[in-house]
């Protein structure tokens, strides 16, 4: 008998944002489900059903299926039901998205009773409940021989002359191919519309639910307390130490940052710096002109405009720099972010800037800007925007480019980290020169964390 996991996964949450794609222990939510689903020795095949590329992309890459549905469902049973024609399965099970710490030994004994219970259309196994006041979790009715009677937000069975037991249903569910067949075309019932629970249109379009239970902990992450339960369940899970292998623990990445426009905001020192040398040197060019070369060394920028006399021009205004260094600041949340990423045992840090040696050494120093490695030009490495820097660092640490980013502020950046081969991230909070096309951008440095 075949039996195949399917997983509705949507990006968009209510309670967390971007639930399914938020790490515990350094790996996505989906993907802790998705492997420990994996586990189940009974599963013979697993598929992600989302709507989210973002989601897609995550999944395919760690080798797990996905198919593609529709934005817009009422709830995970829909959008299950919605490809049911494109799959041949003896018996589908419906695993959310966010059981992070699942058993798959529950998966297995799920699987088992269906086979010995075929009567039933669809089997949804139960927990004692010690959270019958809390409306989010779902109460279970059921007869001596486990067919079940009635789902409720509420109390159920109400204990109006006796204290009763109380369980919920747990977010596992098989289902026959031909239930959930059913189930797509259902319309939503009057219970469904006043409980907002979808299995009672099940029951009230008179499929036959079974029920057995298992004593289990685990429980599907939707509030930020059920995020913070899991990262201290996960400390100590014996399950996670059968996946989380050398796949995740050596899964090095690479952010390379641009030092003006995207750690530091210098305008007001180059303004000052150019106009003293401007006026010095009778150069007749205005800042403004000279900023929309930013992002390319200074010798560089001298050699666009075709000025003479370069090192003279140019001490004059690393000088004027210098002495004005406390016109120079960090972009909002940079210190936090920064030391966030460097406490990351998997991630290196790196600046490929235009400046030279001396004047980038003095910024770092002043702001105490730390990362793992500072490269600028040299005789024998270009400036943006040549990918030679870029390329250099990405050597040095001897990660592939597919794990490597940078991130900059300046259609010269854009051109380095193309023609390096790596993906490239607009500060759109920072200078934006001459940039016209981006797949990827932050409004603030710190949104880059939701991004590794």
């Amino acid at each position: 008998m075949k039996v195949t996991a399917l997983l509705p996964a949507r990006l968009e949450s209510t309670r967390i944002k971007e639930k399914l794609l938020k790490k515990i222990k350094g790996i996505p939510i989906i993907l802790h489900t998705l492997n420990r689903v994996k586990l189940c020795k009974h599963i013979n095949e697993i598929i992600v059903c989302t709507d989210s590329k973002k989601i897609r992309n995550i999944v395919e890459k760690n080798g797990f299926k996905t198919l593609l549905t529709k934005n817009f469902f009422l709830n995970g049973t829909e959008r299950i039901s919605s490809v049911i024609k494109k799959i041949t399965t003896d018996l589908i099970i419906d695993v959310h998205s966010d059981e992070a710490i699942l058993d798959p030994k529950n998966l297995t004994k799920l699987i088992k009773f269906h086979k010995k219970n075929m009567n039933f259309d669809i089997v949804v196994p139960h927990k004692k409940s010690l959270s019958h006041e809390d409306e989010n979790v779902v109460k279970i009715v059921f007869t001596k021989k486990n067919k079940v009677i009635y789902f409720s937000r509420a109390k159920a069975p109400y204990p109006f002359r006796t204290q009763g037991k109380f369980y919920h249903h747990l977010d596992i569910i098989s289902f026959k191919p031909k239930a959930l067949k059913k189930f797509k075309n259902f319309k939503k019932g009057y219970l469904e519309q006043i409980e907002g629970v979808e299995l009672l249109r099940a029951l009230e379009n008179n499929l036959l639910i079974g029920t057995f239970e298992i004593k289990t902990d685990t429980f599907s992450i939707n509030t930020k307390k059920d995020l913070q339960k899991a990262n201290k369940i996960l400390i100590k899970d014996k399950i996670l130490k059968k996946y989380f292998n050398d796949k995740f623990k050596n899964k090095k990445q690479l952010i390379i940052f641009d030092l003006d426009g995207v750690l530091i905001d210098s305008k007001k020192n180059m303004k000052i710096a150019w106009e003293s040398a401007n006026k010095k040197f009778n150069l007749n060019l205005p800042f403004k002109k000279y900023f929309t070369q930013i992002g390319k060394p200074f010798n560089d920028i001298l050699n666009s405009f075709k000025i003479k006399n370069k090192k003279k021009i140019q001490k004059q205004f690393f000088k004027v720099s210098s002495n004005n260094i406390n016109k120079i600041k960090l972009y909002k949340n940079i210190e936090n972010t920064l030391n966030k990423i460097n406490s990351k045992k998997n991630i290196y840090t790196a600046i490929v800037t235009s400046k030279n040696k001396k004047r980038t050494n003095e910024i770092l120093k002043f702001f105490n800007i730390k990362v793992d490695f500072v490269q600028c030009p040299s005789k024998n490495l270009n400036g943006k925007p040549s990918p030679d820097q870029i390329i250099e660092v990405i050597k040095r640490f001897k990660i592939k480019k597919s794990k490597c980013v940078y991130i900059g502020d300046t259609n010269f950046d854009n051109i380095a980290a193309k023609k390096s081969k790596i993906d490239f991230i607009l500060a759109k909070y920072g200078y934006q020169i001459g940039i016209r096309k981006h797949k990827h951008s932050i409004n603030n440095i710190s949104e880059i964390l939701n991004i590794l």
